[in-house]
């Protein structure tokens, strides 16, 4: 995806667990950078959504110019403005 311009995607949690994790679930929705994943509190560290066992999470991908809705569109310059004049952390 980085190779097409994809630096970003938007977290999916999967809602089929019947015990979810607590992060994730606070995880969805947000915009993380694809290099790096999205800071767990729970491991300590930075994921990509499904990496964990059991963990059926996934991503959409927030295309530069492209976005299925408002609110997409939003996040996606939100987070661009962030990485480049912040240094973006966990968000």
């Amino acid at each position: 995806m980085q190779s097409a311009g994809i630096t970003l995607a938007k977290w999916i949690h999967s809602g089929v667990s019947k015990d979810p994790r607590s992060t994730h679930l606070k995880m969805h929705g947000k915009v993380f950078d694809l290099s790096e994943g999205l800071y767990d509190p729970a491991v300590g560290r930075k994921i990509q959504p499904g990496e964990l066992i059991n963990c059926r999470c996934s991503k959409a991908p927030l295309v530069p110019g492209f976005a299925r809705d408002e609110r997409d569109r939003a996040a996606y310059e939100a987070a661009t403005r962030l990485w480049l004049f912040d240094g973006i952390t966990d968000r």
